[in-house]
């Protein structure tokens, strides 16, 4: 219901916030650090359901993992930020979104 709406668009604009000052923060960084040659960040966001657990054991490194769709398509969306960023010729740090997570 709008319970639920209004919690998702809290959390969408948190995202989104929180990419947009990684990003920033990222780029500050860099140009402090690297001043012999740009480094840029690439980052794809989507929304909705996904599962998260432990993965591992005793014997073998316990890591988390998230799956579901939003993370492949994040991951794609990424992989995407390369395209533009090179058919556009930008030299700064890109987040490409999905429709669904605005």
């Amino acid at each position: 219901g709008r319970a639920d709406e209004r919690r998702l668009q809290r959390a969408s604009d948190a995202a989104f916030a929180f990419l947009d000052e990684l990003l920033s923060g990222f780029d500050t960084f860099a140009r402090k650090n690297f001043t012999d040659r740009p480094i840029r960040l690439g980052a794809g966001i989507d929304k909705g359901w996904v599962e998260r657990g432990v993965q591992g054991d005793a014997v073998h490194n316990l890591e988390l993992d998230v799956n579901g769709d939003p993370v492949n398509c994040a991951s794609r969306l990424q992989e995407y930020s390369k395209v533009v960023k090179m058919r556009f010729n930008w030299d700064a740090s890109i987040l490409v979104a999905s429709p669904f997570a605005s």
